[in-house]
């Protein structure tokens, strides 16, 4: 059995070929049908690669890269306020730089992601009430929080 990789599609299945040296040979089938991909899979150009974030001591890496990242915010954000002139007591402006660095941290991360991935990424439509409810629940209200507190500390 073939699998294409990204989309995990089942190319081939139950096949068997050989191939005698010195004959010429044809692969014939309609657009779309895994001729070219049985053709790279032949020529060992198809091989199977492990998925980078898959590797645990590559996910540790990152965990400890993203705990010290978060570690460093708590000051950061206490230096924005005084670089900015935030009002500490003036939730609206606690809000709104808070909004301000996760849209560009977000562009960051469409920008990234695409340069990664070698096209632009952008949520499907089904999935916006998902990436919704995640904002919501996850960041919204968690940083509202955060920030106040922050701001009282």
């Amino acid at each position: 059995m073939l699998i294409k990789d990204k989309e995990k599609l089942n190319v081939l299945k139950n096949l068997s070929v050989t191939f005698e040296s010195g004959k010429l040979y044809a692969i014939v089938g309609k657009s779309g049908a895994g001729k070219s991909t049985f053709l790279k899979c032949l020529a060992a150009l198809n091989k199977a690669k492990e998925k980078f974030f898959s590797k645990t001591y590559i996910v540790c890496i990152c965990a400890i890269f993203c705990c010290i990242l978060w570690g460093s915010a708590f000051p950061c954000v206490k230096i924005g306020y005084e670089l900015f002139r935030i009002d500490r007591s003036s939730v609206p402006s606690l809000m709104l730089f808070a909004g301000i660095r996760f849209t560009l941290a977000g562009v960051f991360v469409i920008i990234f992601g695409s340069i990664t991935q070698k096209r632009f990424l952008v949520p499907k439509a089904k999935n916006l009430w998902r990436v919704g409810i995640l904002s919501l629940f996850q960041t919204i209200l968690q940083y509202t929080f955060f920030y106040i507190g922050l701001a009282n500390t």
